[in-house]
């Protein structure tokens, strides 16, 4: 089944930012307050200037770290959902997410993603076996069956109803 494609905006009309950006844009408006008034206080303190900025500095990139680990664990659980749903729309449900947990929503959705995949697997295991057993069971039958679709296609054949179908000059022929 494929998804239906939406129609897309010319791209001049759109400027979104990802959402990555906007993630990183919001931290960094929770993170600028709190960040300007511990410079402000740093500053404001009786040290020499060298040990106020060393002070700064370190806040500074102790804030930027903390940003960029915020960032990460935001994105990349949803990039793992990504290339998870990628595998299963490719027919490969053997892929799991190791970080899928009940009791937060991202752990949640990545269960489900798990128990998904698990079904579909199952699923085509049956279909398999199922189809194995038909193969048999035509294979052992004498008499000729056909099966059609419903445009009277037809879409399955055994070794009989294919013997019945050959024509009369090429029976009994050996074909490499």
């Amino acid at each position: 089944m494929q998804c239906p494609e939406r129609d897309p905006l010319p791209r001049a009309l759109v400027t979104a930012p990802s959402y990555e950006t906007r993630v990183a844009l919001w931290s960094l408006a929770l993170l600028a307050p709190a960040l300007g008034l511990a410079c402000w206080f740093l500053w404001g303190l009786d040290w020499p200037s060298a040990g106020r900025a060393a002070a700064i500095g370190g806040l500074l990139v102790a804030s930027a770290w903390l940003w960029l680990r915020l960032r990460r664990a935001v994105v990349h659980p949803l990039l793992t959902l990504v290339s998870l749903l990628d595998s299963l729309r490719a027919g490969d449900y053997s892929l799991r997410s190791i970080s899928a947990r009940r009791g937060d929503a991202l752990g949640e959705v990545l269960w489900e993603v798990n128990a998904l995949s698990s079904t579909l697997r199952e699923e085509r295991l049956r279909v398999e076996e199922t189809g194995a057993l038909l193969g048999k069971v035509l294979g052992s039958v004498e008499i000729a069956i056909f099966a059609f679709d419903d445009q009277r296609r037809l879409k399955l054949i055994n070794a009989a109803g294919e013997r019945l179908l050959a024509p009369r000059q090429h029976r009994g022929r050996q074909y490499s």
